[in-house]
């Protein structure tokens, strides 16, 4: 019987010991025996395991990748600054006729000092207007050989369209800008085309305008060309000064 119970008394334990691995036994953690520690985490969390000094991540299965980058957005340039020296357009100011019609325009003493005047050169048979002080280009002219007078003139009338009888023969002519009279007769002195008789001739050579041997052709008026003479037109105003040189 005491036999019995000793036997007993080693199988008991022995047989508990054998059913350690059951649903209640407990198992030491793997750290108590040595080895690196894991752990199981949540979906989607990522995978950590300590291996000695680093650390190594992992992503589990059901990590959701990252969204492909926007095709439009990845080829498209990057943006550029406006230019900081946008160029400005700028409006001129207007510039007087006789300034831009001769860029070489110089200053005269001769020449009113404010406002538009003409120049008149009979020993050069040469007309030239002025704005300000600046005397422009140098216009053909045929004149008289004594008048007018040297002197400074005002313009008195403009007529657009005007006649003469004088050298025996009756001319037409246009753009009338007087400015004097003559000193005999006290017909009207002025500027103005080159006169053509009834038969639609002129009375000199359109090519003989401003010859020097013409000079004394006309009676006392000054002869020029039709161009020419729209721009005196166009340049002179009444009271604006005219001034005969020699």
């Amino acid at each position: 019987m005491a036999l019995l119970v000793a036997a007993i008394a080693v199988i008991v334990p022995l047989v508990s010991a054998l059913s350690g691995t059951g649903k209640g036994a407990t198992v030491a953690p793997v750290s108590q025996r040595g080895g690196a520690t894991a752990s199981t985490p949540a979906s989607g969390a990522p995978l950590r395991a300590a291996t000695g000094d680093s650390v190594v991540s992992a992503v589990s299965s059901t990590a959701v990748a990252a969204p492909p980058s926007d095709p439009v957005q990845a080829t498209q340039p990057a943006a550029t600054s406006p230019s900081l020296a946008e160029p400005v357009a700028t409006i001129p100011e207007p510039v007087d006729s006789v300034r831009t019609t001769d860029p070489a325009a110089t200053a005269d003493p001769k020449c009113a000092a404010q406002g538009h005047s003409a120049l008149v050169d009979r020993k050069k048979q040469r007309v030239w207007l002025c704005t300000d002080g600046m005397r422009g280009l140098a216009m053909r002219a045929t004149t008289a050989w004594t008048m007018p007078d040297p002197g400074t003139y005002q313009v008195y009338a403009k007529d657009l369209k005007a006649t003469s009888s004088f050298g025996g023969h009756f001319s037409r002519m246009t753009h009338f800008v007087a400015f004097s009279y003559g000193k005999r007769t006290g017909a009207r002195v002025a500027f103005h085309s080159l006169p053509k008789l009834n038969s639609g001739q002129y009375v000199q050579p359109e090519s003989s305008v401003g010859d020097l041997n013409r000079r004394g052709e006309s009676n006392g008026c000054i002869r020029m060309l039709d161009d020419d003479v729209v721009k005196v037109w166009d340049h002179l105003a009444v009271g604006d000064p005219v001034v005969v040189l020699n």
